[in-house]
């Protein structure tokens, strides 16, 4: 019982812990005693509550709130370990973290030293700046990055934005990159003509046949449409057809022991059958002699006379009514 105790709680102490570093690493919080600091931009798409705050890739502060400043201007709050000399001269630049769009405000020493900023104090446009746009940049050369692999495609991304955020030592990594890919495109000449030769016949095809392609299109937006309204009833035909399914599978589960029944009732008939089968067949034969002994009677006289004599009704406590005759059986025909 000890044991067990001692397990529950070496699991709740490892638990706590993990659960503390989880929550630390989630709040992303400033170690340390901080000030609050607030810095106004034109634009800061892309800027969320919880970026890092750096000075010279080192984290120092976090960004705590984005507000809109008079309508027209972003105002970013953040803190900063107090440890930390920001002063009046300070500029504030929001940069790029990753290729996955997260951003952090960098901030860079003046040319000039000035008085440190007290707890509330605000850095104006000034000494902000927004950054560029990176999905705008993107975009604009998503031809050249059809054609190049993901590594290739990464680097040369990674090179853009440090040589646009300023960052030294990549112009010459840039242009590096710029020559291997002019010499990819250059080796790739023969493939892109060959390309454009192969559809330069699909491209005229579908520029002959353009009236009826349109008419394709049309008929086929209207069978969308019409498919589309059709749905519901389409869909409760489907239901309706699993319901009755299901009814006759019920159906089939009743009827299942009278049809067996029946079935044994029919293997009893035939065993019977197959047992009277020479009794069927003597009476087949003798069938031949009784039609001829019919047919001879009939040479007699034009009337066949037939007496019925024991066909009665006996009711009960009555005696017997014959209906061949009052004496039945003891009539003198039936003699």
């Amino acid at each position: 019982m000890k044991t067990i105790a001692i397990k529950f709680g070496l699991f709740g102490l490892v638990s706590i812990l993990l659960f503390v570093g989880l929550y630390n690493t989630m709040t992303n919080k400033v170690n340390g005693d901080s000030k609050t600091l607030y810095a106004a931009f034109t634009n800061v798409s892309g800027l969320r509550a919880g970026d890092d705050v750096r000075i010279s890739g080192v984290k120092v502060g976090r960004v705590e709130n984005v507000t809109v400043k008079d309508n027209t201007l972003a105002k970013v709050e953040f803190t900063v370990q107090d440890s930390q000399k920001v002063s009046d001269t300070t500029r504030v630049v929001m940069r790029y973290q990753n290729l996955l769009g997260q951003k952090y405000l960098a901030l860079t020493p003046g040319a000039q030293p000035g008085p440190p900023l007290k707890d509330g104090d605000e850095i104006g446009l000034n000494r902000t700046r927004p950054g560029f746009d990176l999905t705008a940049l993107l975009n604009g050369f998503e031809p050249l990055f059809n054609v190049l692999s993901p590594k290739d495609l990464n680097t040369l991304a990674s090179n853009i934005v440090s040589v646009l955020q300023g960052e030294s030592g990549s112009v010459e990594s840039l242009l590096a990159e710029t020559g291997e890919l002019t010499s990819f495109l250059a080796d790739k000449d023969q493939v892109f003509g060959e390309v454009v030769e192969n559809l330069t016949p699909v491209v005229d095809n579908l520029a002959a046949n353009s009236d009826q392609f349109d008419t394709a299109l049309v008929e086929l937006r209207k069978l969308v449409t019409e498919l589309n309204k059709g749905s519901g009833n389409f869909f409760g035909a489907l239901d309706n057809i699993g319901t009755n399914l299901d009814s006759t599978t019920d159906l089939v589960n009743d009827l299942r022991p009278t049809i067996e029944a029946d079935i044994r009732s029919l293997r009893r008939l035939g065993a019977t059958i197959t047992r009277g089968t020479p009794v069927i067949e003597n009476a087949f034969d003798a069938l031949p002699q009784l039609v001829g002994a019919f047919v001879r009677s009939q040479s007699y006289g034009a009337n066949l006379q037939v007496y019925n004599c024991k066909f009665g009704i006996k009711l009960l406590g009555e005696n017997t009514t014959w209906i061949g005759g009052q004496n039945g059986p003891f009539s003198e025909a039936c003699r």
